[in-house]
């Protein structure tokens, strides 16, 4: 589980007061347009025959690193970690199926032998497999520095790990043998701040996007564009936060809140509420806008969305550093829209024309406001997965 404490939203009486200006910031917010220091990547095995493929490439022309990969539970917020040694320009990939008669997962994926010949390693391709709690969840890779590197000397500074140039790029692929559909779009690319050089050297993730040693912000808007669902046609969204503590078990409690609109600019409002990592219908109900941005009720083709983190409350006292009195969070927020169209499906009867032979599938990341997300009372998202450091 990510960095603090234990949360649970408020009521659904509670809503978002702040505006999109009220919650800009000073730091510069996440880039999905240039390379990462981070990844954030989820993966869905739940279903018969679907899988998850993830590649990472590391982009420096001279730099081997080391991967720090933690793989995020979506059910129960437990996790496991790996270190994985890239060679310069080297692309790895990772498949996530879910495990026979089972409700976890296992992920293959391979790492470079760099031992200590940093910079003159080469790939070796070793395969790995681990397995993963539950069936779907989020997989956060940062940039260590590799071991035997001379800014990497754990002789002297044990703890000096973490480093920040943005060399990472990475994609998603959800293929689906079952239904006969795939989906792909780019992972979530996290920058470094600011100087590209070193974190502060820990597993503890800031996203403040102000110190050196942290992370670029995350967004305090996301939109996107929908087609509106019916009978054949669906509209979710894959929703994920890095804002806790791994390991603690669940219940640190996300939640979006704002409105959608159909082509006629017509708004309803609604909220939908997540622990670490979920997909959720957007006309669901309660979590969700419901049947207000079907078009068999609203008779419109396509709409869009405008969502804002909501302000939620911690339950437990289980973090790990000390929060604001109150204890009240503005949790970031990430994620996609994922679009399915069942074969036999039209996307408007009489308009367009024809049915679709097979199903279809589509996905995109979340569009970004250009304002980051503010801690609420200077309580910074952080994803502590210090439980790993060894």
């Amino acid at each position: 589980m990510l960095n603090k404490n234990l949360l649970l939203a408020l009521s659904a009486t509670l809503w978002l007061t702040a505006t999109p200006s009220a919650l800009a910031g000073q730091g510069p917010v996440i880039d999905p347009n240039t390379l990462g220091a981070a990844i954030a990547a989820p993966y869905l095995t739940d279903g018969d025959g679907r899988l998850t493929v993830v590649t990472v490439t590391n982009g420096s022309t001279y730099l081997p690193v080391t991967l720090h990969i933690v793989w995020i539970s979506g059910t129960d917020w437990s996790a496991i970690d790996y270190d994985c040694p890239l060679t310069p320009l080297e692309t790895t990939y990772f498949t996530i199926e879910a495990l026979p008669n089972s409700n976890n997962a296992v992920v293959t994926f391979e790492c470079s032998d760099l031992g200590l010949d940093v910079p003159r390693a080469s790939a070796t391709n070793n395969v790995v497999t681990r397995a993963v709690n539950g069936s779907r969840g989020v997989m956060f890779v940062t940039l260590e520095c590799q071991i035997g590197d001379p800014q990497c000397d754990r002789s002297t500074d044990p703890v000096r790990r973490t480093i920040s140039p943005d060399v990472l790029s990475a994609d998603v692929v959800v293929m689906d043998f079952a239904q006969g559909v795939a989906v792909s779009a780019p992972a979530i690319h996290i920058q470094g701040v600011p100087d590209g050089d070193a974190t502060n050297d820990n597993r503890r993730y800031s996203f403040s996007g102000v110190e050196e040693g942290d992370y670029k912000q995350f967004p305090s808007l996301l939109t996107a564009n929908y087609i509106a669902p019916d009978d054949s046609i669906t509209a979710e969204l894959l929703l994920f936060t890095l804002d806790g503590a791994v390991g603690s078990g669940p219940g640190i409690a996300a939640k979006l809140s704002g409105y959608a609109y159909d082509d006629d600019e017509n708004p309803v409002s609604g909220s939908m509420q997540f622990d670490c990592m979920d997909v959720l219908p957007i006309d669901g109900s309660p979590n969700g806008f419901g049947l207000n941005v079907n078009r068999s009720f609203s008779g419109h083709l396509v709409g869009h969305l405008q969502l804002y983190p909501s302000i939620v409350a911690r339950r437990d006292l289980l973090e790990l550093q000390t929060l604001d009195s109150d204890g009240l969070r503005r949790p970031p927020v990430h994620g996609y829209i994922i679009q399915t169209i069942q074969g036999g499906g039209q996307f408007a009867a009489g308009e367009f024309g024809g049915t679709m032979a097979a199903n279809g599938y589509w996905m995109r990341q979340l569009t970004q406001g250009t304002n980051p997300l503010v801690p609420y009372r200077d309580d910074e998202p952080q994803l502590d997965a210090r439980a790993f450091d060894e």
